[in-house]
C-alpha cells in the first residue's frame, strides 16, 4: 500500500475525478488541481498547508467555512458561476478566473486584506466597489463584456494596473483624472 501522508501536490484529470474522494486528503497537501468537472462539494478546512487551488469545472459556492485560511491563490475554470463570499482568508493574494469564464455572479472578498490581484473572465459585468473588493487590490483585470463604472482610484490607493476589454467606451468613470488616463491608454491601443 502507498503511503500518501507526505503528498504535496494533487492533480486530477479525466474520468477518474468522479470516483475520487477529496475530503480525506492528507494535511501535507499544498496544491490541488481539479482539471475536469468535479461533481462534489468540498470541505478542506483541515488542510492547513494548502496554498493553491485550481478548480477546472467546479461550480459550488465558495465560502471560507470550507476552505483553510492558508490559501493564497484560487483559480476558477470556465464553468464557475456561483457566488463567492470569502471573509476570513488572511493569506489570499489572488483570485483568477479563466479567460472564458462564465462567472457573472456576486463576489464579496472585501475582508481579504492581502488580496492583490483579481482577474475576471469574459462574462463578468457586476459593479465593483470597496464593499465587495478590498482597497488593498493592486491589479484588476476586467473582461471584454465589462461595461460598468470603473473603480475610483481614490478608493484604491494601491492600484497599479487596471486592464479592461473592448466595452470600455460604455464605462462611466467618476474621476476626471482616471477618465483622461484611460482615454489616453484606449486611444493608444
Amino acid at each position: 500500500m502507498i503511503n500518501f501522508t507526505n503528498l504535496k501536490k494533487l492533480c486530477v484529470r479525466g474520468k477518474s475525478i468522479d470516483a475520487l474522494d477529496v475530503t480525506n486528503l492528507p494535511k501535507s497537501i499544498e496544491y490541488i488541481e481539479l482539471g475536469e468537472i468535479y461533481p462534489h462539494d468540498i470541505n478542506w478546512k483541515h488542510l492547513n498547508n494548502l496554498k493553491q487551488v485550481i478548480f477546472g469545472g467546479f461550480d459550488y459556492a465558495l465560502d471560507d467555512s470550507k476552505l483553510p485560511s492558508s490559501i493564497e491563490t484560487i483559480t476558477l475554470g470556465s464553468m464557475y458561476n456561483s457566488n463567492i463570499e470569502l471573509y476570513h482568508m488572511p493569506n489570499l493574494r489572488e483570485i483568477l478566473f479563466s479567460y472564458d469564464s462564465l462567472f457573472e455572479s456576486s463576489i464579496n472578498v472585501s475582508q481579504c486584506k492581502n488580496l492583490k490581484i483579481i482577474r475576471f473572465g469574459t462574462e463578468f459585468n457586476q459593479p465593483i466597489s470597496t464593499a465587495s473588493i478590498p482597497n488593498t487590490i493592486e491589479e484588476i483585470f476586467l473582461g471584454p463584456e465589462y461595461n460598468r463604472q470603473l473603480i475610483n482610484p481614490l478608493d484604491y490607493p494601491h492600484i497599479k494596473c487596471i486592464c479592461f476589454g473592448i466595452e470600455i467606451d460604455n464605462c462611466i468613470i467618476n474621476n476626471e483624472d482616471t477618465r483622461n488616463y484611460l482615454k489616453i491608454i484606449h486611444d493608444f491601443i
